[in-house]
């Protein structure tokens, strides 16, 4: 959204643009003279125009007339007593100009034209800002509802002193605008690439935050808001836990590594999926939740090749038994359920089977699964709801745009006749019972 401010001072034009610019997302033009704004209005995105009724410089009339004839749809706001011109849509009063300002950003004429963060705001931790050295966007915080200020503009620095202050007030998370997220994205893939080449891909709060960021923009049209809440938090959870263990600690910063995003993406999906189905279920202890959050992270940490999940789980999920006259070093993918399973088991603070569902992570409810080939009766009631979750998973990854994700198309694509028996059966009646998508 872009505003013209064409104001009878340079001062006073400045400051209004600071306040509007202060309370919305606006990209504001302060003008204060009649030829500036003739230039700026050769700009065809010009959504706002802000004109002082006592302009003095002569061409002022024709200006508005201007206005209106080259750009219909702009919005022409007249600053004075009135009565409301013909043509335009907003009247502000000088006496008090700094509410009246505020009260006009609540009006439906800038509702319409702007993009203030009040529909798909995306989070984004000081910490991470802070590790930027810059704001990769606009940043705002949040009030209440529909109430956001911008405390930054894009490009601005951001170091220890900001980062400490905001801290310190308890501010968890500015937000950015949905359609800043892809230029803020390249500023952390170059940010993730340069800590990757520098070795200090060790911090782990940094990798975690960018990697929530990263799933933050691509799941906007995904998973239902309440499946969201309850996934991300079940995986905040799990990380203060993973961050107490060095080893697998280790494993999550090397996950999150920008040639790995494929994993981060599959991975947390399969979070947000065992989630839901879980509560479906009835499954409602955060224990249960954190179970499965870690499981989703940690359940290829002793694969050879991180890559080589996708391929694999493909071969399963087509129905293709896969042969044990393989390499060497498929043959240590096929153990890999069993290493990950006893690399947790070691840590006193995952909890209690964890290990499980990650060694029957690649089981399949036909008995062609791996490593033991269980059958849908011999697999626990967890493993199933995840081995589920992944099956889905990958099928939603596989749809890369999120708009595209719905219930037809995912069980269509899943068959419910491989998903029938065991616990299996409870988990395909969860699913149709839950709408996963918003």
């Amino acid at each position: 959204m872009k505003v013209l401010i064409l104001e009878q001072t340079s001062e006073l034009s400045e400051l209004m643009g600071l306040y509007i610019s202060s309370l919305s997302s606006a990209e504001v033009i302060s003008v204060h003279r009649l030829s500036e704004a003739q230039n700026e209005l050769k700009d065809a995105g010009i959504n706002v125009v802000i004109l002082n009724q006592s302009f003095t410089e002569a061409g002022k009339d024709s200006f508005f007339v201007d206005c209106k004839t080259l750009h219909p749809s702009t919005s022409i706001v007249i600053v004075g007593d009135g009565p409301l011109p013909a043509g335009a849509a907003y009247l502000v009063h000088p006496g008090h100009l700094v509410q009246e300002l505020k009260e006009m950003m609540k009006a439906s004429f800038w509702k319409a034209h702007s993009g203030k963060p009040t529909e798909v705001p995306v989070p984004l931790s000081p910490y991470l800002v802070y590790r930027l050295g810059v704001c990769p966007a606009d940043l705002f915080l949040k009030l209440g509802e529909n109430n956001w200020v911008k405390l930054f503009n894009q490009g601005a620095p951001f170091g220890e002193e900001d980062r400490i202050k905001f801290e310190q007030k308890g501010l968890k998370e500015f937000y950015i605008l949905s359609d800043d997220i892809h230029r803020a994205i390249d500023y952390f893939g170059d940010l993730l690439s340069s800590l990757k080449a520098s070795s200090l891909i060790e911090d782990a709060p940094l990798v975690a935050d960018a990697g929530e960021f990263l799933w933050q923009s691509l799941k906007e049209n995904g998973f239902r808001e309440e499946f969201q809440k309850l996934a991300s938090e079940a995986i905040k959870g799990s990380l203060i836990l993973i961050r107490k263990e060095p080893e697998l600690k280790k494993f999550v910063e090397k996950m999150f590594r920008p040639e790995h995003a494929w994993m981060v993406r599959h991975n947390l999906i399969i979070a947000h999926v065992a989630c839901a189905l879980a509560s479906q279920m009835g499954w409602n202890s955060e224990q249960t939740y954190q179970k499965i959050a870690t499981a989703a992270l940690l359940h290829d940490m002793a694969l050879p090749r991180l890559d080589q999940d996708e391929e694999v789980w493909l071969m399963g999920v087509g129905g293709e038994k896969i042969s044990v006259n393989l390499d060497h070093e498929m043959k240590s993918f096929l153990q890999h359920p069993i290493e990950g399973s006893e690399m947790v088991r070691r840590h006193k603070s995952i909890a209690p089977d964890t290990d499980k569902i990650i060694l029957e992570h690649h089981e399949l409810p036909d008995g062609h699964g791996f490593p033991r080939g269980l059958s849908a009766h011999q697999i626990s009631p967890l493993g199933a709801v995840f081995i589920f979750s992944h099956a889905i998973a990958t099928i939603l990854i596989h749809e890369k745009d999120p708009r595209k994700w719905n219930m037809a198309m995912l069980k269509d694509r899943l068959s419910q006749d491989r998903w029938i028996n065991g616990h299996f059966k409870k988990a395909w009646q969860a699913l149709e019972m839950t709408n996963l998508f918003g």
